[in-house]
Order: C-alpha cells, then sequence, then structure tokens
C-alpha cells in the first residue's frame, strides 16, 4: 500500500470516527450538524482530489480507475451532504465533476497520452477551484 493510499484510509478513518462522536453527541439532523458533515465530507473529496492529481496513475489505468472510483465515491456523499445545508450550492461543483469524468472517459479514446494527461489536469484544476469555492462559501472552517 502506498503512503497516499495510507494517507487517504488514515483520513477516512478519522473522519469515520469524526461522524460517530458527533452522532454520540447527540447532534441530530440540525443546520450546524449538517454543515460539519458536509466539511468533513468535503475534506474526504479533497483527499481523493489530490489522489487523482499523482502524476503517476496515469501510467496504471488500474490506478487511474481506482482513483477515479474514490474521488467519485467521495464525491456522491458531498452530493449527499450538501442538499441537507441550506443555502449551499453544489452546481458549479457538479459541472467541474462531469467535465472530469469526460475527461478520463477519453483517456482510453484516440489522442496522445500528453493531449488527454492535459484534459484531465485542467478538468481537476476547475474541480479544485469549484471545492474551494464551495468551502469557502461554506466557511471554510
Amino acid at each position: 500500500m502506498n503512503v497516499k493510499r495510507w494517507t487517504a484510509a488514515v483520513v477516512s478513518v478519522l473522519l469515520v470516527l469524526g461522524m460517530a462522536a458527533l452522532l454520540a453527541a447527540g447532534c441530530g439532523d440540525s443546520q450546524a450538524s449538517a454543515e460539519e458533515q458536509l466539511r468533513m465530507d468535503l475534506e474526504q473529496f479533497k483527499t481523493s482530489l489530490q489522489m487523482m492529481t499523482n502524476p503517476a496513475i496515469y501510467t496504471d489505468s488500474e490506478q487511474l480507475k481506482q482513483a477515479t472510483d474514490d474521488l467519485s465515491e467521495s464525491f456522491e456523499k458531498v452530493v449527499a451532504s450538501a442538499g441537507k445545508v441550506k443555502d449551499i450550492r453544489v452546481n458549479d461543483l457538479e459541472a467541474a465533476y462531469k467535465n472530469l469524468e469526460e475527461a478520463v472517459a477519453g483517456f482510453t479514446g484516440e489522442g496522445s497520452l500528453s493531449e488527454k494527461t492535459t484534459a484531465i489536469t485542467s478538468a481537476l484544476e476547475e474541480l479544485e477551484a469549484a471545492w474551494n469555492q464551495m468551502f469557502s462559501d461554506l466557511g471554510g472552517k
């Protein structure tokens, strides 16, 4: 297991423990706990996004698929959490994620490796910018 995957696994465990602590404290479905859940899910999404920026994953289609699957799972959690938070928009994040999905789908198509990598990198930058905006809108705490 490489260091980045191990780090992602540790972060995931810490997030689960944090969620359990919030539930044990009786936070319920209040706005504050919904915002905290979204923050945790955004942090996990950021970790998955950072894994996608590792150039080594573009040399092995299985590693790319795993990183993409991890990002997809964390993206779905963000969208679900955001649905419980008042006045938070996910449109930009969803659009940027869709662009990344299209770039990754094109990875196995025609074109040079350089073009494909550039398309994915550009989509990742757009997704990171959308993440930053959403985190900022949430209060970035």
